[in-house]
C-alpha cells in the first residue's frame, strides 16, 4: 500500500521549511518547535503521570485510571498541561488528576472534576496564585489584597497603608497583573470582593463556592467524602 502525505503533513512540512528560511534564527526555531519543544511537552506529561502514580502508591488508595471518565479528563487537560511552562500550573493539573484517579466510573463527583479541569485550563499562573493565597490565608477576617509593599493577602482591618509591612501571603506578580486577574476571577465567579481601594487594593475578599471547589480538586489531596 502506497504511503501518501495528508494535508496536515504537507502543512507541517511547509511550516518547517518556512522557519528554516528565516535568517539567523530559522534553524534554531525549527529545531526547538519540532524537536526540543515536543520533548519538553512529553516530559511534562511523563513527569505529571509519574507523580500521580507516586501519590497513589504513597496514599494506598486504589487507582481507577482505566475508566473512560479518567481518560476523558486526561484528554481534555493534556493540551493545557503540556503548555504549562511554569511548574505551579503543572502541579495544579497533577493534583486534579491525582484526586480524580480514584473516582469510580459512576461517581457523581466526575462533574466537579471535569469542571475544575475546565477552569484550570482557562486560568494563568497569577490567577492561580491569587486563589491559592486566598485559600491559605488564616488571618482575621475580612481579608484584603493590597499592592504594598508587594501584592499580598492581608487582614483588611489590621493593614496600615501609612507603614505597610510584608506578610506571609505574598502574590509574586506585579500589581497591574494581580489587579486584572482579580477582576477576571470575579467575572468567572471564583471570588468576590466588597470594595476597591484607589491606593491599590481590594477589600472583603472571599472565595465563592465555585472557587472553593477549584481549590478542593486542584490544590493538594482532596478529602474523600
Amino acid at each position: 500500500m502506497a504511503i501518501t502525505l495528508s494535508r496536515k503533513d504537507e502543512t507541517v512540512n511547509a511550516v518547517r521549511a518556512a522557519l528554516k528560511a528565516i535568517p539567523f534564527f530559522g534553524g534554531t526555531l525549527e529545531q526547538f518547535i519540532f524537536g526540543r519543544l515536543d520533548e519538553l511537552r512529553m516530559k511534562r506529561i511523563e513527569l505529571t503521570l509519574t507523580e500521580v502514580a507516586q501519590t497513589l502508591e504513597q496514599s494506598g488508595r486504589k487507582p481507577q485510571v482505566d475508566s473512560e471518565q479518567f481518560v476523558n479528563l486526561l484528554e481534555n487537560v493534556a493540551p493545557h498541561l503540556v503548555r504549562a511552562t511554569r511548574n505551579e500550573n503543572r502541579e495544579r493539573f497533577r493534583d486534579l488528576l491525582s484526586n480524580a484517579s480514584t473516582l469510580p466510573p459512576d461517581a457523581p463527583e466526575w462533574e466537579k472534576a471535569n469542571l475544575a479541569g475546565q477552569l484550570l485550563s482557562e486560568l494563568e499562573t497569577p490567577a492561580l496564585a491569587v486563589v491559592a493565597c486566598l485559600a491559605r490565608f488564616t488571618g482575621p477576617q475580612p481579608a484584603g489584597i493590597v499592592s504594598l509593599p508587594k501584592p499580598q493577602v492581608v487582614s483588611q482591618n489590621d493593614f496600615l497603608w501609612e507603614s505597610p509591612s510584608l506578610g506571609p501571603f505574598v502574590i509574586d506578580f506585579d500589581w497591574p497583573v494581580v489587579e486584572e486577574w482579580i477582576q477576571r476571577l470575579r467575572e468567572r465567579r471564583l471570588l468576590g470582593f466588597s470594595s476597591v481601594d484607589a491606593r491599590g487594593g481590594f477589600g472583603g475578599l472571599y472565595l465563592t463556592e465555585l472557587g472553593k471547589m477549584l481549590v478542593e480538586w486542584s490544590v493538594g489531596e482532596r478529602s474523600a467524602t
